[in-house]
């Protein structure tokens, strides 16, 4: 059934921000995910059919309205299905909505980012309680494109036909799958280990197929030291483990399935299912009578399962794809949208609702993330003076450029340090102030990013000049500076889909909406960041996301001649506790991922950009929380600014 429009109109949310960034991306701001759409696609609202949308909104549907007019400007026409907006006595959160609607009406100033809204969170989680809706209905996903030639195909069409026809024992057993040296396990520093995992189902017998994620690394907790091995499927139920000894002593050896290829398949086959299991969903408020309130389902693409007619926020979400249902309280409009938020459907019930007694079991706690016990310590001798692998390259420009190819294990830890095998920092935090003299240092992502802003105000003393999280949440832009070095430290949100409650959607901007208030002089540290809260959508809508984001670097190196700019990867929290692990699969889909951003970025080359590598110490220490533990953050700063200090040293900036 084809999509046509049902009304053509600006929100009188809209500012077309103009900045230099944005000029040199052009038309790749409105991406793939909405370019491929007719004309008759981009209006403010679908709608499926002739009749719906004539009964739905009138007989005045076509008009559009006159330019510079939004659907509740000043004289602005209402829909003849709405009803006249009649007056109502402000309530009690009236202001709030205001706030909210005004924020961002002068996104060209410099000042932008730095305005302290006031925003009681508290206030519209007691609305959205009252709210109705979203209504949620299960079915195939629809508009997910062709695979792009140099991918073939999506990772998931691989799993699109997949059923699993066995039964718990047909999975992998830890206690009788086994572990191989190669050799005596007597070697010296530097030397390369290579060991054979072989899986065995509960039956005993061998499993004759590959597409387990299986993990193997060296820990020796006295030390402090631990070490990622590069794993190698060889697609018969065997998987080839390479270690490096990286220190003296003896480190153990550890082995574990992540995730059985059943889960993994299912999961996969999972993301061709809509809505997905957390839900990103749109609550709209009544401008001036707050009880009026709908929550509805949104999505990067033009459909919306259970829902006739969609509204089109393409422009209120900052011209990037964003569809949410139209609420079907006749007095609230789309332009009504005014806060972001999410449904899990696991911790709701519902979606176990829809899911067999089998693909509980897959899923379950009880059959991923299996220690296998491999038995096997390696004795690791010196023959130097070093009790540690140490190189004499050093962190310079050379050594940035390879970062990008360097291959499992990148580094190791040692005493709780991390050191890279590539180069030898010659950073010290004590040295930290002279380079963050006139810096701006700007951490653009998600939470896992929050936790970079947290541990740099450990390192350097910054007052806030927005409001703190505590008082606005914590899917809040915030700012600090510290005046003597003329440094300022930003924390800003990636842009939608993100996974939050209540937060007003124009906190959710893309890179390039993020970086206007900067001038061109500016000596900017910038970390970027996506990964975890694509993880509910099919691998196109994250491929996406890093092909904008080449194209905003790409513009920043250029228009930002002082920038330097890091490109954090996916990292890996494979021992995860929660039951609704499955929903982010830590490993299968950060793999993936991390290889998405290699393959986007292989052929964009300068000496202002970093990718920072965080597999392989967050699987070398075991991480189960989405937010690793404190001192792999800190030792990954030191490993930024590794790099940038060469850099600016060299640049003398």
């Amino acid at each position: 059934m084809r999509l046509t429009t049902a009304f053509l109109a600006k929100s009188r949310f809209l500012r077309f921000l103009q900045d230099p960034i944005q000029s040199q991306i052009g038309a790749q701001l409105n991406n793939g995910l909405s370019g491929q759409l007719g004309s008759d696609a981009r209006g403010h609202f679908l709608g499926m059919g002739g009749g719906l949308l004539a009964q739905d909104l009138g007989a005045n549907a076509q008009r559009a309205l006159p330019p510079g007019y939004g659907q509740s400007n000043p004289g602005a026409p209402n829909f003849p299905a709405q009803g006249p907006r009649l007056p109502h006595p402000q309530g009690a959160l009236f202001s709030q909505v205001q706030a909210q609607r005004t924020m961002f009406n002068n996104s060209n100033s410099a000042t932008t980012s730095q305005q302290v809204l006031r925003f009681d969170r508290n206030a519209f989680a007691k609305k959205r309680v009252g709210a109705s809706g979203p209504d949620i209905v299960y079915r195939p996903c629809r508009h997910i494109p062709d695979a792009p030639e140099a991918l073939g195909t999506w990772p998931e069409e691989i799993h699109l036909n997949y059923t699993f026809a066995g039964d718990e024992h047909d999975l992998p057993d830890p206690s009788r799958s086994k572990v191989e040296l190669h050799g005596n396990g007597h070697v010296t520093i530097g030397a390369n280990v290579y060991m054979t995992i072989t899986l065995y189902d509960r039956h005993g017998r061998k499993r004759r197929t590959g597409g387990d994620v299986v993990r193997a690394w060296l820990a020796e907790p006295s030390l402090g030291a631990a070490a990622c091995a590069q794993v190698v499927d060889n697609n018969d139920g065997t998987y080839r483990a390479q270690f490096t000894a990286f220190w003296e002593g003896r480190p153990e050896v550890k082995t574990a399935i992540i995730m059985t290829r059943e889960a993994v398949s299912t999961a996969f086959k999972r993301r061709y299912t809509c809505p997905p299991v957390i839900l990103n969903t749109a609550v709209f408020h009544h401008p001036i009578d707050l009880s009026i309130a709908e929550e509805t389902p949104c999505s990067v693409h033009p459909y919306i399962s259970g829902y006739d007619v969609i509204c089109n926020l393409t422009d209120d979400n900052f011209r990037r794809p964003w569809y949410c249902g139209k609420p079907r309280n006749s007095r609230l409009l789309c332009s009504d949208w005014t806060l972001s938020s999410e449904r899990n459907l696991w911790e709701l019930n519902i979606e176990r609702q829809h899911m067999t007694s089998t693909e509980l079991s897959l899923f379950s706690l009880n059959n991923n993330a299996l220690l296998l016990k491999s038995g096997i310590t390696l004795n690791v001798t010196s023959d130097a003076s070093s009790h540690r692998f140490e190189t004499d390259r050093k962190c310079d420009a050379r050594s940035l450029e390879s970062l990008r190819d360097t291959s499992t294990p990148a580094g190791y830890l040692y005493e709780k340090k991390w050191y890279s095998k590539l180069c030898r920092s010659q950073f010290y935090f004590s040295q930290l102030t002279k380079y963050l003299r006139n810096v701006q240092m700007v951490i653009i992502g998600d939470s896992t990013q929050r936790q970079f802003f947290y541990e740099m105000r450990n390192l350097v003393t910054c007052e806030f000049t927005t409001d703190t999280w505590d008082l606005a949440g914590k899917h809040h832009e915030v700012r600090c500076e510290n005046e003597s070095l003329k440094f300022s430290l930003s924390y800003k949100l990636q842009e939608l889909p993100f996974c939050t409650t209540n937060t007003p959607h124009r906190y959710y901007r893309p890179i390039s909406m993020n970086l206007n208030e900067y001038n061109k002089a500016d000596k900017l540290l910038i970390v970027l960041h996506g990964y975890a809260h694509f993880n509910n959508y099919h691998s196109h809508v994250f491929y996406e996301y890093v092909k904008e984001m080449k194209s905003t670097v790409e513009a920043i190196l250029t228009s930002y001649p002082r920038s330097f700019i890091v490109i954090k990867g996916p990292h890996a929290f494979s021992f995860a506790k929660r039951t609704d692990h499955f929903i982010w699969m830590p490993d299968s889909y950060a793999a993936v991922y991390e290889k998405f951003v290699r393959d986007i970025f292989k052929d964009l080359k300068s000496d202002r950009l970093m990718f920072l590598d965080m597999m392989d110490i967050t699987i070398a220490t075991a991480q189960w929380h989405i937010h690793s533990e404190k001192f792999i953050i800190h030792e990954k700063l030191s490993e930024i600014f590794a790099f940038y200090s060469t850099y600016s040293d060299t640049a003398s900036l």
